[in-house]
C-alpha cells in the first residue's frame, strides 16, 4: 500500500496530532496547523489533494514533537520539509509532477 508521509520543522508554532487524509474522507486527530509558513500551506494543501486523487493516506509529522521525531531518528529523517511516498523521499521544492510520477510508479511496481 502506498502512502505519504511529510516531515516538517515547525519553527513558527506547534502541530498537534496528525492528520490522515483517505480517500475523499479527511480524519483529523487532536491536529492543530499554527503557524506554518505559505510555502508549507501550499505543499500542504498539495498532498491533501494527491492523497485525495489517488485514494492515499496522509500523515504530517512536525520533527519537534517528541513522538514525531522518535518517528524521524527511526526513519532516518536528517532534513526537513521531506514527503515520502512509498519507498521514494522527496526532500525541497516538491512538484505536483514529481508526487505524480512517483505515486504511478510505486502502484505500478
Amino acid at each position: 500500500m502506498v502512502d505519504i508521509e511529510w516531515y516538517i520543522n515547525t519553527d513558527k508554532g506547534k502541530v498537534l496530532g496528525n492528520q490522515q487524509v483517505c480517500g475523499s474522507i479527511q480524519h483529523f486527530v487532536k491536529e492543530v496547523f499554527i503557524g506554518l509558513s505559505d510555502k508549507e500551506k501550499a505543499m500542504k494543501e498539495l498532498l491533501e489533494r494527491i492523497a485525495v486523487q489517488y485514494n492515499i493516506e496522509l500523515r504530517i509529522y512536525d520533527v519537534r514533537q517528541r513522538g514525531h521525531s522518535y518517528r524521524a531518528f527511526y526513519k532516518r529523517i536528517h532534513e526537513t520539509p521531506m514527503v515520502i511516498v512509498g519507498k521514494e523521499r522527496l526532500t525541497g521544492e516538491v512538484t505536483e509532477e514529481q508526487l505524480t510520477k512517483v505515486i504511478r510508479d510505486q502502484m505500478n511496481g
